[in-house]
């Protein structure tokens, strides 16, 4: 007998397999994180997590930690999108203001050796954030 009334079909909810994966990675760890996140203890109870963090609204979001250092809290997670989580890891050193400064610069004589150097990030990778359209808001 199915208790959590999270099937769609033969199928568990796509809240329901977000909560298992995520339950997952705090008791066993997972290899492409540095520490084994905690987890808010009432979250073992797939009822509480879904009081905190409702339904997964979109099958594009996904559940995210607003702060890697820290583990899967009420306060900590947010649903997001895979282009937000992409730009939450700790080697991402730049965000949105700092690719508008960079083209600023640019736009200002720069060369991307200079700008790379100022954002500790080689000129080669400077130039393809600043001529190319990946990074935008």
């Amino acid at each position: 007998m199915i208790k959590h009334g999270h099937m769609i079909g033969f199928k568990k909810s796509p809240t329901y397999r977000t909560w298992q994966n995520m339950k997952r990675r705090a008791i066993h760890g997972e290899p492409s994180y540095r520490v084994k996140p905690d987890m808010d203890p009432r979250w073992l109870d797939f009822r509480m997590f879904l009081s905190d963090m409702g339904e997964r609204p979109e099958l594009s979001l996904t559940l995210e930690r607003s702060d890697n250092n820290r583990g899967y809290w009420p306060d900590n997670c947010i649903w997001a999108s895979r282009k937000t989580q992409s730009r939450n890891r700790s080697g991402v050193k730049l965000d949105w203001p700092s690719v508008c400064a960079m083209r600023q610069l640019r736009l200002s004589g720069f060369k991307f050796r200079e700008i790379g150097w100022f954002f500790d990030i080689c000129p080669g990778y400077a130039s393809k954030i600043i001529t190319d359209n990946r990074w935008k808001e």
